[in-house]
Protein backbone atom coordinates (compact mmCIF):
# COMPACT_ATOMS: atom_id res chain seq x y z
CA UNK A 1 0.00 0.00 0.00
CA UNK A 2 0.93 3.75 -1.06
CA UNK A 3 1.91 6.21 1.74
CA UNK A 4 -0.74 8.85 2.65
CA UNK A 5 1.88 11.31 1.39
CA UNK A 6 2.55 9.44 -1.68
CA UNK A 7 -1.23 8.91 -2.27
CA UNK A 8 -1.49 12.87 -1.69
CA UNK A 9 0.84 14.31 -4.07
CA UNK A 10 0.11 11.55 -6.94
CA UNK A 11 -3.74 11.43 -6.53
CA UNK A 12 -4.16 12.56 -10.29
CA UNK A 13 -2.81 9.38 -11.03
CA UNK A 14 -5.42 7.38 -9.22
CA UNK A 15 -9.47 7.04 -10.49
CA UNK A 16 -12.39 7.49 -7.84
CA UNK A 17 -12.23 3.35 -7.15
CA UNK A 18 -8.60 3.53 -5.59
CA UNK A 19 -8.97 6.69 -3.93
CA UNK A 20 -12.23 5.82 -2.12
CA UNK A 21 -10.32 2.05 -1.25
CA UNK A 22 -7.77 4.15 0.57
CA UNK A 23 -10.04 6.47 2.49
CA UNK A 24 -12.01 3.25 3.57
CA UNK A 25 -8.43 1.44 4.80
CA UNK A 26 -7.94 4.21 6.53
CA UNK A 27 -4.51 5.36 4.61
CA UNK A 28 -6.09 8.78 4.28
CA UNK A 29 -9.24 10.87 4.62
CA UNK A 30 -11.17 12.59 2.75
CA UNK A 31 -10.81 15.85 4.25
CA UNK A 32 -7.00 15.32 3.79
CA UNK A 33 -6.96 14.87 0.48
CA UNK A 34 -8.93 18.08 -0.46
CA UNK A 35 -6.55 20.33 1.80
CA UNK A 36 -3.32 19.47 0.42
CA UNK A 37 -3.96 18.08 -3.51
CA UNK A 38 -6.11 21.19 -4.19
CA UNK A 39 -6.84 21.02 -7.60
CA UNK A 40 -5.04 17.85 -8.12
CA UNK A 41 -8.13 16.06 -6.77
CA UNK A 42 -10.52 17.17 -9.50
CA UNK A 43 -13.69 17.69 -9.23
CA UNK A 44 -15.63 15.12 -10.77
CA UNK A 45 -13.54 12.38 -8.97
CA UNK A 46 -14.18 14.04 -5.82
CA UNK A 47 -17.92 13.75 -6.59
CA UNK A 48 -17.53 9.56 -8.04
CA UNK A 49 -15.24 9.22 -4.00
CA UNK A 50 -18.33 10.78 -2.21
CA UNK A 51 -21.34 8.55 -4.05
CA UNK A 52 -18.68 5.37 -3.25
CA UNK A 53 -18.35 6.31 -0.14
CA UNK A 54 -21.60 7.26 1.14
CA UNK A 55 -21.96 3.11 0.71
CA UNK A 56 -20.19 2.80 4.21
CA UNK A 57 -21.34 6.50 5.72
CA UNK A 58 -18.83 6.70 8.48
CA UNK A 59 -16.18 7.27 5.93
CA UNK A 60 -17.02 10.55 5.36
CA UNK A 61 -16.42 12.90 8.13
CA UNK A 62 -20.02 15.22 8.44
CA UNK A 63 -18.96 18.50 8.41
CA UNK A 64 -20.88 21.42 11.07
CA UNK A 65 -23.01 23.82 9.89
CA UNK A 66 -20.84 26.95 10.62
CA UNK A 67 -22.40 29.41 7.76
CA UNK A 68 -22.32 32.86 9.50
CA UNK A 69 -24.92 35.69 7.86
CA UNK A 70 -23.03 37.93 5.06
CA UNK A 71 -23.65 40.94 2.92
CA UNK A 72 -25.63 40.98 0.23
CA UNK A 73 -24.41 39.03 -2.62
CA UNK A 74 -24.58 41.29 -6.33
CA UNK A 75 -27.79 39.93 -8.58
CA UNK A 76 -25.10 38.57 -11.31
CA UNK A 77 -23.96 35.89 -9.27
CA UNK A 78 -24.92 32.47 -10.61
CA UNK A 79 -27.43 30.59 -9.34
CA UNK A 80 -25.20 27.27 -9.31
CA UNK A 81 -21.80 26.55 -8.74
CA UNK A 82 -20.84 25.42 -12.35
CA UNK A 83 -19.02 21.85 -12.22
CA UNK A 84 -19.72 21.34 -8.42
CA UNK A 85 -22.21 19.67 -7.03
CA UNK A 86 -24.90 22.05 -5.00
CA UNK A 87 -23.92 19.90 -1.46
CA UNK A 88 -20.30 19.76 -1.79
CA UNK A 89 -18.16 21.87 0.60
CA UNK A 90 -14.84 23.37 -0.25
CA UNK A 91 -11.98 24.85 1.92
CA UNK A 92 -10.09 27.57 1.86
CA UNK A 93 -7.03 25.39 0.47
CA UNK A 94 -9.04 24.30 -2.38
CA UNK A 95 -10.55 27.80 -3.51
CA UNK A 96 -6.86 28.97 -3.32
CA UNK A 97 -5.38 26.51 -6.14
CA UNK A 98 -8.59 27.18 -8.38
CA UNK A 99 -7.43 30.88 -7.98
CA UNK A 100 -3.89 29.77 -8.43
CA UNK A 101 -4.58 28.18 -11.60
CA UNK A 102 -6.67 30.68 -13.09
CA UNK A 103 -3.78 33.40 -12.14
CA UNK A 104 -1.07 31.13 -14.18
CA UNK A 105 -3.92 30.20 -17.42
CA UNK A 106 -3.97 33.94 -17.73
CA UNK A 107 -7.82 34.73 -16.13
CA UNK A 108 -8.41 38.09 -16.32
CA UNK A 109 -9.81 39.74 -13.13
CA UNK A 110 -13.20 39.42 -14.03
CA UNK A 111 -13.21 35.30 -14.70
CA UNK A 112 -11.74 35.19 -10.87
CA UNK A 113 -14.27 37.08 -9.95
CA UNK A 114 -16.87 35.23 -11.00
CA UNK A 115 -14.92 32.12 -10.00
CA UNK A 116 -14.91 33.21 -6.27
CA UNK A 117 -18.81 34.07 -6.48
CA UNK A 118 -19.44 30.58 -7.34
CA UNK A 119 -17.49 28.86 -5.30
CA UNK A 120 -18.37 30.85 -2.34
CA UNK A 121 -21.83 31.27 -3.04
CA UNK A 122 -23.53 33.29 -0.36
CA UNK A 123 -20.39 33.11 2.26
CA UNK A 124 -18.54 35.29 -0.35
CA UNK A 125 -17.13 38.13 2.20
CA UNK A 126 -16.33 35.71 4.83
CA UNK A 127 -14.46 33.08 2.74
CA UNK A 128 -12.28 35.84 1.17
CA UNK A 129 -11.26 37.75 4.00
CA UNK A 130 -10.32 34.05 5.60
CA UNK A 131 -8.32 33.50 2.71
CA UNK A 132 -6.40 36.68 2.17
CA UNK A 133 -5.71 37.05 5.92
CA UNK A 134 -4.31 33.01 5.98
CA UNK A 135 -2.04 34.31 2.39
CA UNK A 136 -2.58 38.26 1.35
CA UNK A 137 -0.70 37.10 -2.19
CA UNK A 138 -3.46 34.76 -3.18
CA UNK A 139 -6.54 37.47 -4.78
CA UNK A 140 -4.73 39.79 -7.73
CA UNK A 141 -5.51 43.54 -6.77
CA UNK A 142 -7.87 43.41 -9.99
CA UNK A 143 -10.18 41.12 -8.69
CA UNK A 144 -10.49 42.78 -4.91
CA UNK A 145 -11.50 46.18 -6.45
CA UNK A 146 -14.15 44.98 -8.01
CA UNK A 147 -15.35 42.85 -4.52
CA UNK A 148 -14.95 46.16 -3.05
CA UNK A 149 -17.17 47.97 -5.66
CA UNK A 150 -19.48 45.66 -5.62
CA UNK A 151 -19.31 46.65 -1.61
CA UNK A 152 -18.72 42.15 -0.93
CA UNK A 153 -15.74 43.20 1.04
CA UNK A 154 -14.56 46.92 1.91
CA UNK A 155 -11.26 47.99 2.18
CA UNK A 156 -11.36 48.71 5.87
CA UNK A 157 -12.06 44.90 6.10
CA UNK A 158 -8.48 44.04 4.15
CA UNK A 159 -6.93 46.12 6.89
CA UNK A 160 -8.65 44.87 9.72
CA UNK A 161 -6.93 41.24 8.41
CA UNK A 162 -3.45 42.34 9.03
CA UNK A 163 -2.87 43.74 5.04
CA UNK A 164 -0.82 46.82 4.96
CA UNK A 165 -2.34 50.38 3.93
CA UNK A 166 -0.09 51.22 1.07
CA UNK A 167 -1.32 47.67 -0.74
CA UNK A 168 -4.77 48.78 -0.28
CA UNK A 169 -4.13 51.88 -1.33
CA UNK A 170 -2.59 51.28 -4.82
CA UNK A 171 -4.87 48.30 -5.08
CA UNK A 172 -7.86 51.33 -4.54
CA UNK A 173 -5.64 53.90 -6.65
CA UNK A 174 -5.34 50.79 -9.79
CA UNK A 175 -1.55 51.02 -9.81
CA UNK A 176 -0.95 50.40 -13.21
CA UNK A 177 1.87 47.58 -13.76
CA UNK A 178 4.84 48.20 -16.64
CA UNK A 179 4.16 46.26 -19.79
CA UNK A 180 7.16 45.11 -22.07
CA UNK A 181 7.08 45.37 -25.90
CA UNK A 182 8.68 41.89 -28.07
CA UNK A 183 12.53 42.39 -28.95
CA UNK A 184 14.07 41.88 -31.92
CA UNK A 185 15.41 38.01 -32.61
CA UNK A 186 18.67 37.84 -31.31
CA UNK A 187 21.04 35.80 -33.05
CA UNK A 188 24.59 36.50 -31.86
CA UNK A 189 25.91 37.96 -28.33
CA UNK A 190 27.58 41.62 -29.65
CA UNK A 191 29.48 43.18 -26.33
CA UNK A 192 33.41 41.98 -26.58
CA UNK A 193 34.72 40.91 -23.87
CA UNK A 194 32.13 40.26 -21.53
CA UNK A 195 30.62 37.80 -19.32
CA UNK A 196 28.00 36.64 -20.60
CA UNK A 197 25.07 35.31 -17.80
CA UNK A 198 22.34 33.17 -18.57
CA UNK A 199 19.06 32.67 -17.06
CA UNK A 200 17.11 29.55 -17.76
CA UNK A 201 13.55 28.99 -15.95
CA UNK A 202 10.08 27.97 -16.98
CA UNK A 203 7.12 30.70 -17.45
CA UNK A 204 6.24 32.18 -14.15
CA UNK A 205 9.41 30.87 -12.65
CA UNK A 206 9.92 34.32 -11.31
CA UNK A 207 13.08 34.83 -13.27
CA UNK A 208 12.14 38.15 -15.26
CA UNK A 209 11.15 40.18 -11.81
CA UNK A 210 14.06 38.45 -10.08
CA UNK A 211 15.96 40.07 -13.06
CA UNK A 212 14.41 43.85 -12.58
CA UNK A 213 15.30 43.29 -8.72
CA UNK A 214 18.91 42.17 -9.76
CA UNK A 215 19.33 45.08 -12.34
CA UNK A 216 17.77 47.91 -9.99
CA UNK A 217 20.07 47.00 -7.33
CA UNK A 218 23.42 47.03 -9.57
CA UNK A 219 21.81 50.61 -10.76
CA UNK A 220 21.27 52.22 -7.80
CA UNK A 221 25.33 52.10 -6.37
CA UNK A 222 24.29 50.72 -2.95
CA UNK A 223 26.45 47.47 -3.97
CA UNK A 224 28.95 48.73 -7.12
CA UNK A 225 29.71 51.85 -7.69
CA UNK A 226 28.09 52.63 -10.95
CA UNK A 227 26.08 51.20 -13.71
CA UNK A 228 26.78 52.13 -17.66
CA UNK A 229 24.25 50.73 -20.07
CA UNK A 230 24.84 49.87 -23.64
CA UNK A 231 22.46 51.13 -25.80
CA UNK A 232 23.30 49.00 -28.84
CA UNK A 233 22.42 46.02 -27.19
CA UNK A 234 19.38 44.38 -28.22
CA UNK A 235 17.55 43.95 -24.68
CA UNK A 236 18.28 48.26 -24.35
CA UNK A 237 14.18 49.29 -23.19
CA UNK A 238 13.87 46.15 -21.54
CA UNK A 239 16.90 46.62 -19.33
CA UNK A 240 16.29 50.42 -18.76
CA UNK A 241 12.75 49.79 -17.44
CA UNK A 242 13.95 46.61 -15.51
CA UNK A 243 16.85 48.83 -13.97
CA UNK A 244 14.19 51.20 -12.90
CA UNK A 245 11.31 49.35 -11.28
CA UNK A 246 12.94 49.00 -7.74
CA UNK A 247 13.51 50.94 -5.52
CA UNK A 248 15.21 51.03 -2.05
CA UNK A 249 12.10 53.15 -0.52
CA UNK A 250 8.89 52.19 1.34
CA UNK A 251 7.12 52.44 -1.80
CA UNK A 252 4.43 50.05 -3.14
CA UNK A 253 6.28 48.91 -6.81
CA UNK A 254 3.64 46.96 -9.15
CA UNK A 255 5.65 44.23 -10.50
CA UNK A 256 5.55 44.05 -14.72
CA UNK A 257 2.92 42.27 -16.35
CA UNK A 258 4.83 38.73 -17.58
CA UNK A 259 6.93 39.13 -20.83
CA UNK A 260 6.63 37.97 -24.08
CA UNK A 261 7.20 33.76 -23.07
CA UNK A 262 9.15 33.51 -26.55
CA UNK A 263 11.13 36.21 -25.83
CA UNK A 264 14.91 36.48 -25.85
CA UNK A 265 16.66 39.61 -23.91
CA UNK A 266 19.98 40.48 -23.99
CA UNK A 267 20.95 43.26 -21.56
CA UNK A 268 24.62 44.45 -21.63
CA UNK A 269 26.24 46.99 -19.08
CA UNK A 270 29.61 47.86 -17.38
CA UNK A 271 29.34 47.69 -13.28
CA UNK A 272 32.36 49.38 -11.89
CA UNK A 273 33.04 48.24 -8.54
CA UNK A 274 34.41 50.03 -5.69
CA UNK A 275 37.86 49.65 -5.95
CA UNK A 276 36.94 51.01 -9.46
CA UNK A 277 37.30 48.35 -11.61
CA UNK A 278 34.83 47.73 -14.53
CA UNK A 279 33.39 44.30 -14.84
CA UNK A 280 31.46 44.35 -18.59
CA UNK A 281 28.45 41.84 -18.05
CA UNK A 282 25.70 40.88 -20.41
CA UNK A 283 22.59 39.12 -19.05
CA UNK A 284 20.42 37.50 -21.28
CA UNK A 285 17.10 36.81 -20.02
CA UNK A 286 16.26 33.34 -22.26
CA UNK A 287 12.46 32.90 -23.38
CA UNK A 288 10.08 31.26 -20.30
CA UNK A 289 8.70 29.03 -22.89
CA UNK A 290 12.33 27.30 -23.99
CA UNK A 291 12.36 24.67 -21.92
CA UNK A 292 9.21 23.58 -23.06
CA UNK A 293 9.95 23.79 -26.51
CA UNK A 294 12.99 21.80 -25.87
CA UNK A 295 10.47 19.54 -24.71
CA UNK A 296 8.42 19.33 -27.48
CA UNK A 297 10.86 18.77 -29.20
CA UNK A 298 11.99 15.46 -28.04
CA UNK A 299 8.89 14.52 -27.58
CA UNK A 300 7.92 15.50 -31.74
CA UNK A 301 5.29 17.15 -30.61
CA UNK A 302 3.55 20.39 -32.95
CA UNK A 303 6.62 23.01 -32.77
CA UNK A 304 4.82 26.46 -33.84
CA UNK A 305 6.44 29.20 -35.44
CA UNK A 306 7.30 31.20 -32.18
CA UNK A 307 8.40 27.81 -30.86
CA UNK A 308 10.92 27.54 -33.28
CA UNK A 309 11.92 31.25 -32.88
CA UNK A 310 12.56 30.78 -29.60
CA UNK A 311 14.62 27.25 -29.97
CA UNK A 312 16.47 29.41 -33.22
CA UNK A 313 18.03 31.92 -30.66
CA UNK A 314 19.20 29.69 -27.81
CA UNK A 315 20.75 27.65 -30.34
CA UNK A 316 22.48 30.86 -32.54
CA UNK A 317 23.60 32.20 -29.40
CA UNK A 318 25.37 29.34 -27.60
CA UNK A 319 26.34 26.96 -30.44
CA UNK A 320 26.10 28.40 -34.08
CA UNK A 321 27.46 31.63 -33.30
CA UNK A 322 28.67 31.31 -29.96
CA UNK A 323 31.54 33.76 -28.54
CA UNK A 324 34.44 32.88 -26.24
CA UNK A 325 33.45 35.20 -23.67
CA UNK A 326 33.42 33.66 -20.30
CA UNK A 327 29.88 32.72 -18.93
CA UNK A 328 27.54 31.67 -15.74
CA UNK A 329 24.30 30.26 -15.86
CA UNK A 330 21.76 30.77 -13.48
CA UNK A 331 18.83 28.21 -13.22
CA UNK A 332 15.28 29.78 -11.39
CA UNK A 333 13.18 27.80 -10.14
CA UNK A 334 9.78 29.08 -7.99
CA UNK A 335 9.88 27.39 -4.13
CA UNK A 336 7.12 25.72 -3.49
CA UNK A 337 5.82 25.30 -7.41
CA UNK A 338 7.08 21.70 -7.81
CA UNK A 339 3.02 20.35 -8.93
CA UNK A 340 2.26 23.05 -10.89
CA UNK A 341 1.94 21.63 -14.48
CA UNK A 342 1.83 23.36 -17.89
CA UNK A 343 -0.26 21.50 -20.52
CA UNK A 344 -0.46 18.53 -18.17
CA UNK A 345 3.07 18.14 -17.70
CA UNK A 346 4.83 18.53 -14.01
CA UNK A 347 7.96 21.35 -14.46
CA UNK A 348 10.59 18.98 -13.34
CA UNK A 349 9.89 17.12 -17.08
CA UNK A 350 10.09 20.05 -18.82
CA UNK A 351 13.50 20.96 -17.14
CA UNK A 352 14.70 17.34 -17.46
CA UNK A 353 14.50 18.11 -21.36
CA UNK A 354 16.25 21.12 -20.93
CA UNK A 355 19.33 19.30 -19.54
CA UNK A 356 18.69 16.50 -22.64
CA UNK A 357 19.36 19.32 -24.79
CA UNK A 358 22.40 20.90 -22.63
CA UNK A 359 23.71 17.18 -22.73
CA UNK A 360 23.43 17.10 -26.40
CA UNK A 361 24.75 20.29 -27.65
CA UNK A 362 27.70 20.56 -24.94
CA UNK A 363 27.13 23.98 -24.16
CA UNK A 364 28.94 23.70 -20.90
CA UNK A 365 32.09 22.09 -22.55
CA UNK A 366 33.59 25.08 -22.89
CA UNK A 367 34.16 28.89 -21.39
CA UNK A 368 31.33 28.11 -18.22
CA UNK A 369 32.89 28.81 -15.04
CA UNK A 370 30.03 28.59 -12.56
CA UNK A 371 26.32 27.51 -12.40
CA UNK A 372 24.04 28.97 -10.02
CA UNK A 373 20.44 27.24 -8.84
CA UNK A 374 18.33 30.17 -7.77
CA UNK A 375 15.05 29.36 -5.76
CA UNK A 376 12.32 31.89 -5.78
CA UNK A 377 10.23 33.46 -3.55
CA UNK A 378 12.34 32.01 -0.74
CA UNK A 379 10.41 34.15 1.49
CA UNK A 380 8.17 31.47 2.04
CA UNK A 381 11.03 29.84 4.00
CA UNK A 382 11.13 31.25 7.76
CA UNK A 383 14.61 30.58 8.20
CA UNK A 384 17.71 32.57 7.74
CA UNK A 385 21.37 31.46 7.58
CA UNK A 386 22.66 27.92 7.69
CA UNK A 387 18.87 26.94 8.73
CA UNK A 388 17.42 28.41 5.44
CA UNK A 389 20.43 26.57 3.19
CA UNK A 390 19.64 23.15 5.09
CA UNK A 391 15.68 23.68 3.74
CA UNK A 392 16.50 24.55 0.53
CA UNK A 393 18.68 21.25 0.32
CA UNK A 394 16.36 19.22 1.67
CA UNK A 395 13.88 20.68 -0.80
CA UNK A 396 15.64 19.97 -3.67
CA UNK A 397 16.54 16.52 -2.49
CA UNK A 398 12.77 15.74 -2.39
CA UNK A 399 11.59 17.56 -5.72
CA UNK A 400 14.72 18.31 -8.06
CA UNK A 401 17.32 15.42 -6.72
CA UNK A 402 17.56 13.91 -9.97
CA UNK A 403 18.06 17.57 -12.09
CA UNK A 404 20.55 18.74 -9.19
CA UNK A 405 22.58 15.84 -9.72
CA UNK A 406 22.67 16.36 -13.00
CA UNK A 407 24.14 19.91 -12.97
CA UNK A 408 26.48 18.62 -10.36
CA UNK A 409 27.44 15.93 -13.22
CA UNK A 410 28.71 18.32 -15.51
CA UNK A 411 30.36 20.44 -13.17
CA UNK A 412 32.66 17.60 -12.52
CA UNK A 413 33.01 16.49 -15.63
CA UNK A 414 33.82 19.96 -17.62
CA UNK A 415 35.61 21.41 -13.80
CA UNK A 416 33.06 24.31 -13.09
CA UNK A 417 33.26 25.79 -10.16
CA UNK A 418 35.04 22.80 -8.22
CA UNK A 419 32.27 20.68 -9.37
CA UNK A 420 29.32 22.14 -7.07
CA UNK A 421 26.26 24.02 -7.54
CA UNK A 422 25.78 26.95 -5.27
CA UNK A 423 21.85 27.31 -4.12
CA UNK A 424 20.80 31.13 -4.04
CA UNK A 425 17.31 31.85 -2.20
CA UNK A 426 15.63 34.68 -3.56
CA UNK A 427 13.34 37.22 -2.71
CA UNK A 428 11.54 40.36 -3.86
CA UNK A 429 10.20 41.07 0.03
CA UNK A 430 6.62 41.38 0.95
CA UNK A 431 4.83 40.70 -2.15
CA UNK A 432 0.92 41.26 -1.79
CA UNK A 433 -1.98 40.96 -4.08
CA UNK A 434 0.12 38.94 -6.93
CA UNK A 435 1.51 41.95 -8.21
CA UNK A 436 2.64 44.70 -5.85
CA UNK A 437 5.83 44.85 -3.58
CA UNK A 438 7.49 46.00 -0.90
CA UNK A 439 10.98 45.41 -1.74
CA UNK A 440 13.57 44.65 -0.07
CA UNK A 441 17.04 44.55 -1.74
CA UNK A 442 18.44 42.01 1.12
CA UNK A 443 18.76 38.97 -2.23
CA UNK A 444 19.32 41.46 -4.69
CA UNK A 445 22.39 42.65 -3.28
CA UNK A 446 24.19 39.32 -2.47
CA UNK A 447 23.44 38.46 -6.14
CA UNK A 448 24.87 41.84 -7.58
CA UNK A 449 27.68 41.14 -5.25
CA UNK A 450 27.96 37.55 -7.11
CA UNK A 451 28.48 39.08 -10.24
CA UNK A 452 30.96 41.37 -9.63
CA UNK A 453 32.82 38.36 -7.77
CA UNK A 454 32.13 36.10 -10.77
CA UNK A 455 32.72 38.27 -14.02
CA UNK A 456 36.06 39.98 -15.05
CA UNK A 457 37.00 43.20 -13.81
CA UNK A 458 39.60 45.47 -16.25
CA UNK A 459 41.39 48.17 -14.21
CA UNK A 460 40.28 52.01 -15.77
CA UNK A 461 42.70 54.25 -17.97
CA UNK A 462 44.51 53.30 -20.61
CA UNK A 463 46.10 50.50 -19.33
CA UNK A 464 42.13 49.26 -18.81
CA UNK A 465 41.96 49.92 -22.36
CA UNK A 466 44.54 47.92 -23.27
CA UNK A 467 43.38 44.42 -21.22
CA UNK A 468 40.19 45.13 -22.69
CA UNK A 469 40.91 45.20 -26.60
CA UNK A 470 43.58 41.75 -25.82
CA UNK A 471 40.74 40.07 -24.53
CA UNK A 472 37.80 41.11 -27.10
Amino acid sequence: MPSKEYIIEHVDDYNAREIADYIKAGIVTFDELCDEAGSYFASDVRREVKKLLAQDTNSVKEEPDTTTPADPVPDDVPDDNGDYDDDETYNATSLKDDIDWLWKDGADENEIYEHILSRCKNNVRDEVLALMEEDSNVIPAATLRILCEKKIIRPKDLEGIGINRKFISSMMGQVQRASFDLPEKLDKINKRPTTEVYFWGIPDSGKSTALGAILSTAYNGSVAHSMSMDNDCQGYGYMTRLSNLFKRDDEVIALPEKTVTTATYEMSFDLEDNRRRTHPITCIDLAGELMRCMYKQDAHENITDEDRDALDTVTNILIENRTKNRKIHFFVVEYGAERRKYDGIAQDVYIDAAMNYINRTGIFKKETDTIFLMLTKADKIKAEGSTMQDVLRNYIRKNYQGFYNRLETLCREYEINDGKVEIIPFSLGKVCMRYYCLFDDSAAKRVVQLLIDHCKGFRGGIRGRWERKIKG
